[in-house]
C-alpha cells in the first residue's frame, strides 16, 4: 500500500475515477434539465412539443420557426433540422465526402476562409454560390459553431432539402435547450442566404 501511494498510483486512480464519476453525474444532471426545459422551450419558440413514448426520453420539437419548418430530436437521432421552403442546388458537409456531387454543382469557394475550412466539402450552383459569396458575416457563425459546440457538434449538412446537425452531447442522449435556441437562431441565419425569405432582410449579425 505504500509503495501505490508513494508511486501516485491510488490517487491518479481515485482523481481518473471521481473525474468519471463527475462527468456521468453532469450528462445525468443536464439530461433532467433538458427534459424539464423542453415544454417551456417550445412555447417559447412556437413550436409544438410531443413528450417522448419512452422512460427517460426527452422529447422532440417541431413547427415553424422564423418561416422555416423545423424539427428537434435529442433522443433517438440527436439531430436539428431545418427544411428549406426552396430547392437550392448545394451540398455542404463539414467533413470530406469521396462522392462524386451532381453534375450541375461546381466546387464552391466562399472567399471566406473560415467557411471553407469548417465545410470540407462545397459544392453549389452559380447561383447559390454568388449568395454564399456575397455574406460578409459567415466569420462570427463558424466562430460560434466551432467555439461553443466543437466537440458536441459531429455532422453540419446542407442539401437541396435543408440543414441538419447531427450533436452528441453525451448519454443519456439529449440536447440541452439553450443550445436548441442557438443553433436554430444560427440556421435560419444560414437559411437565409442559401434560401432567402422575402422576410430575412436587415438581420443583425450573430454575436
Amino acid at each position: 500500500m505504500q509503495d501505490l501511494l508513494s508511486n501516485g498510483a491510488l490517487p491518479i486512480g481515485f482523481l481518473m475515477f471521481f473525474g468519471m464519476a463527475f462527468a456521468f453525474v453532469k450528462r445525468r444532471a443536464t439530461h433532467r434539465l433538458a427534459s424539464k426545459a423542453f415544454p417551456e422551450l417550445a412555447e417559447r419558440l412556437g413550436l409544438v412539443y410531443r413528450p417522448s413514448p419512452y422512460r427517460g426520453g426527452i422529447g422532440t420539437l417541431a413547427g415553424t420557426f422564423q418561416g422555416y419548418r423545423v424539427f428537434v430530436d435529442p433522443d433517438e437521432q440527436r439531430k436539428i433540422s431545418l427544411y428549406f421552403v426552396g430547392t437550392p442546388r448545394v451540398l455542404l458537409r463539414n467533413y470530406a465526402q469521396n462522392q462524386r456531387p451532381p453534375d450541375d454543382l461546381g466546387r464552391l469557394s466562399s472567399g471566406d476562409r473560415n467557411f471553407d475550412a469548417f465545410f470540407k466539402t462545397r459544392y453549389a450552383d452559380d447561383a447559390i454560390s454568388a449568395r454564399i459569396q456575397q455574406y460578409k458575416q459567415w466569420r462570427p457563425l463558424v466562430e460560434v459553431l466551432e467555439g461553443q459546440f466543437r466537440r458536441e457538434l459531429t455532422q453540419f449538412n446542407v442539401s437541396e432539402t435543408g440543414i441538419t446537425l447531427v450533436l452528441n452531447f453525451g448519454n443519456p442522449p439529449h440536447i440541452p435547450s439553450g443550445a436548441v435556441e442557438r443553433l436554430l437562431e444560427i440556421l435560419v441565419r444560414f437559411a437565409n442566404v442559401v434560401d432567402p425569405l422575402e422576410t430575412s432582410a436587415n438581420q443583425e449579425p450573430i454575436q
